[in-house]
Order: structure tokens, then C-alpha cells, then sequence
């Protein structure tokens, strides 16, 4: 991904990694209750978490 995120130009790569954060909080932090499903929801939201910090960093190293 490191690898990807070098190739683009920098000012880019900062809009795809402000991006990726803003879509991945909305992702992390929603509270839709639905009784059903909740282990599914749940480990996306796990990695939703991790992503929303991860993906922003590669992007802004790459840059």
C-alpha cells in the first residue's frame, strides 16, 4: 500500500488520506442498531477503527 501511495503525487495523497479518515470515522463511530448482523457490524467497525488511523498515516508517509 506504501508502495502505491508513493507514486501519487503528495497534495493527493493528503486529500486520499483525509478521505480515507473521514469515511472510515463515519464507519467506526456509527451506532445503527440492528439486532441482526451484530457480529458482522461489529468486526467491521474493528477494523474500520484501526483503518481510520492506518490508511491516513501510509498516505501522509507516502507523500
Amino acid at each position: 500500500m506504501l508502495d502505491l501511495a508513493v507514486l501519487l503525487p503528495w497534495g493527493l495523497a493528503l486529500i486520499f488520506a483525509l478521505i480515507s479518515y473521514l469515511v472510515l470515522h463515519y464507519f467506526a463511530t456509527s451506532t445503527e442498531a440492528s439486532p441482526t448482523d451484530t457480529h458482522r457490524r461489529t468486526l467491521f467497525q474493528t477494523f474500520a477503527k484501526i483503518g481510520q488511523f492506518l490508511l491516513p498515516f501510509i498516505f501522509v508517509v507516502g507523500a
